[in-house]
């Protein structure tokens, strides 16, 4: 079974913030970024477990974080049977399990 990618809004909202800030800086370093977590949602999706849980994770849920090369941000998400979810575009340097309430 094919998975499809899902997001929660609030992820959507932070993936827009992040590109936002990065278009800041010019020579296109918002398309990059995006380009980037692209790579890493193609890869979740080939291989779904092969990021690292989070072990301070709200109970019920296995969660799990791939690091988007080049940047400080992290995809947050959880498997379902069909998809990959997506509940956060997190800055790995501020505040941790700040998501842990996204379903």
């Amino acid at each position: 079974m094919t998975l499809r990618v899902g997001f929660h809004p609030d992820a959507v909202r932070e993936l827009d913030d992040a590109i936002q800030w990065y278009d800041q800086g010019g020579q296109l370093r918002g398309a990059r970024f995006r380009t980037d977590v692209n790579r890493v949602i193609d890869r979740l999706l080939e291989w779904p477990e092969s990021a690292e849980t989070i072990p301070d994770a709200p109970a019920g849920r296995v969660f799990r974080h791939a690091k988007v090369p080049h940047s400080h941000y992290r995809l947050v998400y959880y498997l379902t049977d069909e998809a990959v979810k997506i509940v956060a575009i997190a800055h790995e340097r501020r505040m941790p399990l700040y998501w842990s309430g996204r379903d």
